[in-house]
C-alpha cells in the first residue's frame, strides 16, 4: 500500500450543492473490516484540486473526523455521506491509491438519485430511509 496521504478542502457556494465526490465502501471478508474510497471525483474537488485526489484512493478523514470511527460513523459510508451533505466547507484526507479491488464493494455518490438510495438501502438491511437522515454530531 502507497503510505503517501494528501489533504484536501473545498467549500460549497450554496445549499445542496454538490461537491463531486463519489464514494464506495469495500468489505474486506479476510480482516473483517470496512473501508470507505474514492469512486468518482468532480464537481468542486476537480475545480479545486485538479488530480490532486483520485478514484482509488482510500478515505481517511472528513472535517477531522476519521471515517473508521463506529461511534461518529455507525452506519459508515452513509453517515459519511449524510454528513458531507450537511457541511459547507468540507476537508478531506486521503491515502494514495490505497484500493486494492478486494472484498464486496457497494457505490454510492453524492448525488444519489432514488433507485441508488433503494439499492442501499436493501444492501444495508435499512428499513426506511428514516434511517439514512440521521447525521453524526460533532464531539
Amino acid at each position: 500500500m502507497n503510505a503517501d496521504i494528501v489533504k484536501a478542502a473545498v467549500t460549497k457556494s450554496r445549499p445542496g450543492q454538490q461537491v463531486g465526490l463519489g464514494l464506495e465502501e469495500h468489505y474486506s471478508k479476510s480482516d473483517g473490516t470496512t473501508k470507505i474510497y474514492v469512486s468518482e471525483v468532480g464537481g468542486l474537488f476537480r475545480e479545486e484540486h485538479g488530480t490532486k485526489i483520485n478514484t482509488g484512493d482510500e478515505l481517511l478523514e472528513v472535517n477531522g473526523f476519521k471515517v473508521s470511527d463506529s461511534e461518529q460513523f455507525p452506519k459508515g459510508l452513509n453517515d459519511v455521506l449524510q454528513f458531507l451533505k450537511g457541511q459547507w466547507d468540507i476537508r478531506v484526507k486521503v491515502c494514495k491509491g490505497s484500493n486494492d479491488d478486494s472484498g464486496e464493494t457497494s457505490a454510492t455518490e453524492l448525488s444519489s438519485s432514488n433507485d441508488e438510495k433503494e439499492q442501499y438501502m436493501d444492501l444495508k438491511g435499512l428499513e426506511d430511509d428514516s434511517e439514512l437522515l440521521e447525521t453524526p454530531k460533532a464531539k
